[in-house]
C-alpha cells in the first residue's frame, strides 16, 4: 500500500491525514508542540498510524509523497 500523508501544524492541535491508493483518509491529532514542532509532527503521525495497525515506521516507508504545512504563528523560534 502507499500513502501520501499531509500534515497541518499549528494552533492548539496536529493534525495529521494518510491517505491510500483507494481515497480512504485516515487522521491522526496530537498537541502542536511549538518548542519542537517535530514533536507535534511525529504523534499526530503515529496516531494516523496506529488506525491503521501501523507503526509510525511502517507507515513511513509506504509513504510516497510527504507534505507539511505550519500556520506562521505557531513557529516561534523553535526548530523542527
Amino acid at each position: 500500500m502507499s500513502y501520501i500523508i499531509d500534515v497541518d501544524g499549528g494552533g492548539t492541535f496536529t493534525d495529521a491525514m494518510a491517505i491510500d491508493v483507494q481515497g480512504r483518509v485516515i487522521t491522526g491529532k496530537a498537541p502542536t508542540t511549538a518548542h519542537r514542532l517535530r514533536d507535534g509532527l511525529l504523534e499526530s503521525v503515529k496516531d494516523a498510524a496506529s488506525r491503521l495497525d501501523l507503526a509510525l515506521e511502517q507507515l513511513l516507508t509506504q509513504t510516497s509523497v510527504f507534505r507539511f504545512r505550519i500556520r506562521n504563528d505557531a513557529h516561534r523560534g523553535g526548530m523542527l
